[in-house]
């Protein structure tokens, strides 16, 4: 029973293989097949019918399989052709980038190059600078620690000079205070002098005073003859004798 299922399963890969013997298998198999199911409508079920059965839907199923892989393999060609497309065109963006990657990075390149030269020539000249400002900075320290010491040798001999001048001036001070002593005692001397010469003249004016009062008492109304007129008891006579006498009695 199993050996004309064996052949038909050894015959089906040839078959598929071979389309044109497949063909003719077919076709023979076709008159077969009618022939068969012409004496099985006559005769009663065989036992090869259900075998028979399953090999014709193999058969079917290998034949949608077929179709399918053709169907897949043409749609993995149409991808395969659009995968290259696109391939193609990534080629073409990615040698369009790298170009203006490369053209980007030559400027920034030139750039970074030109900042690069600009910031060492701004260091360089920033350090000149600063060199040349230190070294003013030295000359100004320098002129400004001679003048001071210039400054300083001045003070000291201004100080000198003037504490000679001071000393100099105490000794005249100390000198004239000397002979303002000296002057003091002598005009002192002159004064003590002098006092006593006042003394002696008021001790001789006083006894002067005195005997000068003893004369006076005897200088008295009752004793002077023109005490008269002044007291209005007598008058004087117009006549230029009488005048003359009277005035020269006076």
């Amino acid at each position: 029973i199993l050996a004309p299922l064996v052949a038909s399963a050894d015959i089906l890969p040839h078959a598929a293989c071979f389309p044109e013997a497949m063909a003719s298998n077919n076709r023979t198999r076709s008159a077969s097949s009618r022939f068969s199911r012409s004496k099985l409508i006559q005769e009663e079920p065989h036992g090869f019918d259900q075998p028979a059965e399953v090999i014709r839907q193999m058969r079917k199923d290998i034949q949608n399989l077929k179709a399918a892989f053709r169907a897949e393999q043409e749609q993995r060609a149409l991808e395969v052709t659009e995968l290259k497309e696109e391939i193609c065109d990534l080629k073409e963006q990615v040698d369009k980038l790298s170009k203006d990657h490369h053209a980007t990075k030559f400027r920034l390149q030139q750039e970074i190059d030109l900042l690069a030269c600009q910031r060492n020539n701004g260091v360089e000249d920033l350090r000149s600078a600063l060199k040349k400002s230190v070294e003013q900075l030295n000359q100004i320290i320098h002129d400004e620690i001679r003048e001071r010491q210039n400054e300083a040798s001045l003070i000291k001999s201004r100080a000198a000079n003037e504490k000679s001048e001071r000393e100099t001036d105490v000794e005249k001070l100390q000198k004239e205070l000397e002979d303002h002593k000296d002057a003091f005692n002598v005009f002192r001397d002159i004064n003590i002098t002098f006092k006593g010469h006042i003394n002696h003249d008021i001790e001789m004016i006083v006894g002067l005073l005195k005997e000068v009062g003893k004369t006076k008492q005897c200088l008295h109304d009752d004793h002077l003859e023109c005490a008269k007129y002044w007291k209005g008891e007598g008058s004087l006579s117009t006549t230029k004798g009488a005048g003359a006498h009277d005035h020269q009695h006076s």
